[in-house]
């Protein structure tokens, strides 16, 4: 009597399909970045004492993709680049999708509030500018900005201080956020560090 082999067969496949499909969805992922990279790949891997890491793509230029700095006294820097949509976005903060992607990146802070992971966060808004580059004399890139302080609720006892800045870059939404411990950060590494990002995207 003949054995069917056609459910192993079948069965194999399957499993490979499976073991497949992460690896596609990577691929597909970094696809949807590929302009996006070498704009942050450009960018340097350390900077005083920051160290970046490897980049994280959130499948496409909608959402974009970020780079993290993590500073030796727990500050972290991160900037992100995407488009939501948007096949034209002029530098600076005049554009609509510029100021939608301000509204929402706070909406996001405020809804960890919510959630309660942030606890007794507080905010300020504001404007201000980093230059694009060492020469001063050249026109200054605005941000659109606003500062919080709060407790993250794994660890109530660390006050913390984040800014978020947003503006228009290289036909992109340009979006830079700082957290450090409200006692300690270095406000000089953190605003060298920021004009070096701004700097190097711009170019």
């Amino acid at each position: 009597m003949k054995r069917n082999v056609q459910p192993a067969i079948l069965h194999r496949l399957l499993l490979l399909v499976l073991l497949l499909l992460p690896l596609a969805a990577t691929a597909t992922a970094q696809q949807g970045c590929e302009n996006i990279e070498p704009l942050l790949r450009a960018l340097p891997a350390t900077h005083g004492t920051f160290t970046a890491d490897a980049g994280h793509c959130y499948g496409d230029e909608y959402l974009g993709m970020s780079r993290n700095y993590n500073g030796s006294d727990g500050t972290r820097v991160s900037i992100y680049l995407y488009n939501l949509g948007a096949e034209k976005i002029p530098d600076g903060v005049d554009s609509e999708t510029v100021r939608l992607a301000y509204t929402m990146a706070i909406d996001d802070i405020r809804s960890f509030a919510e959630a309660g992971r942030y606890l007794d966060l507080k905010e300020e808004s504001g404007t201000s500018e980093y230059f694009r580059n060492a020469d001063k004399e050249k026109t200054p890139l605005p941000f659109l900005s606003a500062r919080f302080t709060f407790r993250i609720a794994s660890s109530p006892d660390i006050v913390r201080v984040s800014t978020l800045h947003v503006s228009g870059l290289k036909n992109y939404v340009c979006k830079i956020r700082v957290t450090w411990p409200e006692t300690g950060g270095n406000p000089q590494n953190m605003a060298q560090l920021l004009g070096t990002l701004v700097e190097t995207l711009s170019r």
